[in-house]
């Protein structure tokens, strides 16, 4: 479409010199590859969304200033609040991971789900996540194993995405485990091809690492008052589904659908795997899962965070720095947009374990979950709405 684009506005300056009109030089277009226009958009997306949060930031400053408190303590608060504090804490534990993974010379070892899982159990220290450490290291491991088992015996293609993504939806239920981002665990193999069996061990090494970070910090609070009345709603929000069986063959309808474009275009990720946790959580609990209520958020915050992840290892490559300005501009995205969605964080880490990423990650990823947008608000206007086909 930019080449298109070039194209004709090349074509109309040469015209307009030709018939020696004053008309613009277009031929600086030339020099912007389409990494550059993705950098040029993150870099004002980044900036829109600072600005967005400083207003809400303000907002509330004042709110609380002409109520009761002075304003600075209320700033005071915010800033040392747990969910900034969880996603500083995220941003710094993706970055050992992603040390370690240099290390080890295996870059699967950043297991792109580790941001969801990460930033939802260093913000929630009681919740569902957090409260299961060990079903925190099973789960993923298991559903990996199965993923790597199905990349050896099958090619890419529907049985292979679809097997692996039932199978890690049994073993979630078999386990009684409320780790849902253990999904993409085993279809990530799948899509990327990655035959090697260190793939399901290492994905032992990043759980490991924060289950044990969950134990600690939830040694920690224990001493701590009681939960707020909003953070217990949604405690135990993945244990609980939705009562119809309806969103099934939604569910069921979505996933046949994206394998099927998927595999004929050979676009792999329009059904990247953290899209598979989205819509999982967002069918099986609607009522409960946070996103579940916006979902035409979706579309727009996967967009963005896909972007953030090409440029940024187009810039510095796949190390550290990269991963934690990746974790980082995600946490904004979803502050600027008001919004908890923890598995959007994987979007900007999957290019980090995607061979040459480039802007057809981010035009995939934007169809992906359009897709799952719609099919998901046809399917909440039908069982949700007048809640006689739920």
């Amino acid at each position: 479409m930019l080449e298109a684009i070039r194209g004709w506005l090349q074509d109309w300056s040469d015209a307009c010199e030709y018939a020696n009109e004053c008309m613009p030089d277009f031929s600086f277009i030339d020099a912007f590859h389409p990494n550059k226009w993705l950098q040029i958009i993150a870099v004002l997306a980044f900036i829109i969304l600072a600005v967005n949060e400083w207003r809400i930031k303000h907002a509330q400053h004042e709110r609380t200033h002409n109520l009761n408190k002075p304003g600075h303590n209320f700033t005071f608060k915010t800033i040392l609040s747990g969910s900034i504090l969880g996603d500083l804490a995220t941003t710094a534990y993706i970055a050992i991971i992603c040390i370690l993974a240099q290390i080890s010379d295996f870059r699967l070892l950043l297991f792109p789900e580790l941001g969801a899982l990460s930033n939802e159990i260093l913000r929630k220290p009681k919740g569902a996540w957090a409260n299961a450490p060990i079903m925190l290291m099973i789960t993923p491991f298991f559903t990996g194993l199965i993923g790597s088992l199905i990349t050896h015996h099958l090619p890419y293609g529907m049985p292979s995405i679809l097997l692996s993504v039932f199978a890690g939806i049994i073993i979630i239920r078999l386990l009684g485990s409320p780790i849902a981002p253990a999904i993409s665990a085993g279809l990530l193999p799948v899509t990327l091809g990655e035959t090697s069996w260190w793939y399901p061990c290492s994905l032992l090494v990043g759980t490991g690492l924060l289950a044990s970070l969950s134990v600690f910090q939830r040694r920690l609070t224990l001493s701590r008052p009681h939960q707020a009345p909003s953070d217990i709603k949604l405690l135990h929000h993945s244990d609980t589904a939705h009562s119809g069986i309806s969103w099934i063959l939604f569910f069921v309808f979505f996933l046949l659908t994206a394998a099927y474009f998927a595999t004929q275009t050979q676009i792999r990720f329009l059904l990247f795997p953290p899209l598979i946790v989205i819509a999982y959580e967002m069918f099986a609990h609607a009522s409960l899962c946070p996103w579940a209520k916006y979902p035409w958020i979706l579309p727009l915050a996967c967009s963005l965070t896909a972007c953030a992840g090409v440029t940024i290892v187009g810039w510095l490559g796949a190390g550290p720095l990269a991963a934690a300005l990746a974790v980082f501009y995600s946490t904004v995205v979803l502050r600027g947009l008001d919004i908890h969605i923890p598995p959007v964080i994987a979007v900007s880490l999957l290019p980090f374990v995607i061979p040459h990423p480039d802007y057809h990650y981010v035009v995939a990823v934007t169809l992906g979950t359009l897709l799952l947008t719609i099919i998901y608000s046809f399917w909440r206007f039908l069982a949700l709405s007048p809640n006689k086909y739920a």
